[in-house]
């Protein structure tokens, strides 16, 4: 299959920001294609919220942006 790339939103965020170039990330659920490829761009993985991208599943992001849900998104986060 075609390998994965950096979706064009990061690499426009990466090219503005030179913090960005240390990416914090986390995973719901373990995707082996996904985080060999985020260590090897030299992102670090996180279990915290103070992650830049979240790779989740659909119920989860519905939960995040349910109005009723205290959690709202950084402006250096996507998910």
């Amino acid at each position: 299959g075609t390998p994965y790339q950096t979706p064009l939103s990061v690499q426009v965020a990466l090219a503005l920001s030179p913090a960005m170039s240390r990416l914090k990330w986390k995973i719901e659920y373990e995707k082996s294609v996904i985080c060999q490829n985020f260590d090897r761009k030299g992102w670090t993985r996180t279990e915290g919220d103070d992650w830049n991208i979240f790779w989740a599943t659909v119920g989860t992001v519905k939960q995040i942006f349910n109005p009723d849900s205290s959690m709202r998104l950084g402006d250096a986060q996507i998910i």
